[in-house]
């Protein structure tokens, strides 16, 4: 019990990942639930320029692309339902780029 309460305890104070610093003239982006426990998330990007075309890409942990979508999103923000109920519950990376530039975020389905 006490291995067990250490371990947890370790667990605890291990960051799970960090933020990245949002790129100048990027779009800022938001999802949640997150995590979720059906699978479904909705993703907000704002502040993308007029006509900016976007790219949404789903990898999981073994880095096999399981969702991608590409927009040419108008100016304001951009909203989109992420549905991850067809795959095994799991940890999923979700990557936005914008041009030459790109945000990394993590999905948990629990």
């Amino acid at each position: 019990m006490k291995l067990l309460c250490t371990f947890l305890l370790t667990l605890a104070l291990i960051p799970v990942f960090a933020t990245e610093p949002v790129p100048a003239g990027f779009a800022t982006m938001q999802v949640y639930p997150n995590p979720s426990s059906t699978g479904r998330f909705s993703l907000e990007l704002a502040q993308i320029p007029q006509g900016e075309q976007v790219e949404i890409r789903i990898f999981n942990l073994i880095g096999n692309e399981v969702y991608m979508r590409a927009a040419a999103a108008g100016a304001g923000v951009y909203q989109q339902q992420l549905d991850l109920s067809a795959f095994p519950k799991g940890v999923y990376m979700l990557e936005i780029r914008q041009g030459s530039q790109k945000q990394t975020r993590r999905l948990s389905y629990i």
